[in-house]
């Protein structure tokens, strides 16, 4: 029964994601942002891992890595790095919105919150202590943007991955970011989030003693 209930809530929140896409989950192809179960294993996975000295894996698609990505290993870093995709064509938020109606701004904080929660759990990202968390938005043209102006849409993302147990909590003891990027161009744009892990905040104080 308790699986049944899993299952069941994991549609909704699928459901609800995919509305805010402007998708439909139970069609297949590229305007899908998750495809049916019959089509996962022929689809590159929005949550790649990447090995030390590859800040940043292969998206969806088998996009390379976002513009902006650091290379080598971040100070402190212990190494693992996860890269979460989210689905092109998502409505997102931005500071300058002139429509900051609360109805419109609670609907878009859910279904990205949920979203990067949804594949954060589907993907098996594991729990870490602390991470950097570089944020790249890759905008579907080359028009100039301040990716500062994003930090709403992360910020739903980031409480997504907190709500996964990707992360305790996000506050400085445990999160380093987020470093919000431009990227390359991508149809419909899409939010991009690489996380490395780092050394927890204690045992950073230590070495420095």
């Amino acid at each position: 029964m308790t699986s049944t209930q899993d299952r069941a809530g994991e549609n909704r929140s699928l459901a609800r994601v995919s509305r805010a896409a402007g998708t439909d989950p139970g069609r297949t192809g590229a305007s899908s942002p998750y495809p049916p179960q019959g089509e996962l294993a022929r689809t590159p996975s929005p949550v790649t891992r990447a090995a030390p000295g590859r800040a940043a894996a292969r998206g969806r698609g088998g996009a390379q890595a976002p513009a902006g990505a650091p290379d080598g290993v971040l100070a402190g870093s212990t190494g693992r790095t996860i890269t979460i995709a989210l689905p092109s064509g998502m409505e997102l938020l931005n500071a300058n919105d002139r429509d900051g109606h609360w109805a419109r701004r609670k609907r878009v904080t859910a279904a990205l919150r949920e979203g990067a929660g949804w594949l954060a759990r589907t993907g098996r990202v594991p729990a870490l202590q602390r991470a950097h968390i570089l944020a790249v938005y890759e905008p579907p043209d080359r028009r100039r943007r301040d990716p500062a102006n994003l930090y709403p849409s992360f910020k739903a993302c980031i409480d997504g991955l907190v709500d996964a147990g990707v992360l305790p909590d996000d506050d400085a003891a445990h999160l380093d970011g987020p470093d919000m990027r431009i990227g390359d161009v991508c149809r419909g744009g899409r939010l991009i989030l690489c996380l490395t892990e780092v050394a927890a905040a204690s045992e950073t104080r230590d070495g420095a003693a």
